[in-house]
């Protein structure tokens, strides 16, 4: 009786503590998607009655050119900014995880500082740093011959900039995730490795993969959810 009072009791603090924010979820994410996809299936312009017109708006967006238009430039961007900043991040962590480095707190902060950077804050740095004229990186480029690139203004180096923008604001976040992951790997198994003879190469392979495996699938997802979700920097 005592343990079944303790368990109804913690059920209850449970979803009282989960229920506000659940309800906040319902209210203004789940249900919207309800009535938007409710929506879908009628014509409507808000002032006159809803009609009825099944699968033909699905038919229009499916057979116009601008969205599959959208979903290639989607698509690139998602390749372009999750696959480094996942692969950057991971090195970096692996690298700032061996202990005879010093300064690693220093490049851990730094490698960090792009994540807490306003995205406004860091479009209008990277907007002077993409100047054609007087930017850095056209600076950098024209000392190996590449010359004038417009970055923001021409079509076919937009979607890279946006891409490289990407990247560096999420390679700290990366970097941490991996860092946390790396920290739950028992130090013995490095141990054993070394005393079969095994080079830093094997071991980050045959055992910092494998046993971080969780940790890159969840970093994959993160960042995959987070290239849906870019808006100031464009």
């Amino acid at each position: 009786m005592i343990r079944l009072r303790r368990r109804t009791r913690e059920a209850f603090t449970g979803w009282a503590t989960v229920l506000p924010a659940l309800t906040v979820q319902v209210i203004f994410i789940y249900l919207p998607l309800v009535w938007a996809f409710y929506v879908s299936f009628f014509s409507w312009n808000m002032i006159r009655p809803m009609r009825y017109v099944g699968f033909q708006n699905y038919e229009r967006l499916f057979s116009s050119a601008d969205f599959w238009n959208s979903m290639s430039v989607t698509g690139i961007y998602i390749l372009g900014t999750v696959v480094p900043s996942v692969v950057i991040g991971l090195l970096l962590a692996a690298l700032l995880n061996i202990e005879w480095i010093k300064g690693r707190g220093l490049f851990r902060t730094l490698f960090y500082i792009p994540v807490i950077t306003s995205m406004a804050a860091a479009a209008v740095i990277w907007g002077w740093l993409y100047e054609p004229n007087f930017g850095l990186v056209n600076y950098f480029l024209s000392l190996v011959g590449i010359n004038n690139i417009k970055w923001l203004s021409d079509p076919k180096y937009s979607l890279l900039a946006l891409i490289i923008v990407g990247v560096w604001k999420r390679i700290g976040y990366n970097m941490v995730l991996f860092l946390a992951g790396l920290q739950t790997i028992p130090k013995t198994y490095y141990e054993a490795a070394e005393i079969d003879g095994a080079t830093p190469w094997n071991k980050f392979k045959s055992i910092t993969l494998p046993l971080l495996s969780p940790t890159t699938l969840f970093v994959f997802i993160m960042q995959f959810i987070a290239s849906f979700r870019v808006f100031v920097s464009v």
